[in-house]
């Protein structure tokens, strides 16, 4: 429910072309793990945390567009930085 409230939209900007980031943050034993990935050995679609959905939702509009006659490339385009004192 969170994912479709939320992260729904969060990736839809990403595919839009905003840098997106998707942090977990909390004391010890909290459940970030669990949120973000789900529980391991999970084959439900049901219990599967943020990054398996966001991962599948992009993969899911990639294949949408191409349909539709879109070109999609560069998606993932990693430039480095540097940082100095």
């Amino acid at each position: 429910m969170m994912f479709t409230r939320i992260m729904y939209f969060a990736i839809q900007s990403f595919l839009d072309g905003y840098n997106l980031c998707i942090f977990a943050y909390g004391q010890t034993g909290s459940g970030k793990t669990y949120t973000m990935e789900g529980p391991p050995n999970s084959n439900s679609d049901d219990n599967e945390g943020i990054i398996p959905r966001a991962m599948k939702q992009v993969f899911q509009t990639i294949e949408d567009l191409k349909v539709a006659g879109w070109t999609v490339s560069n998606i993932f385009n990693h430039s480095q930085s540097t940082v100095r004192n």
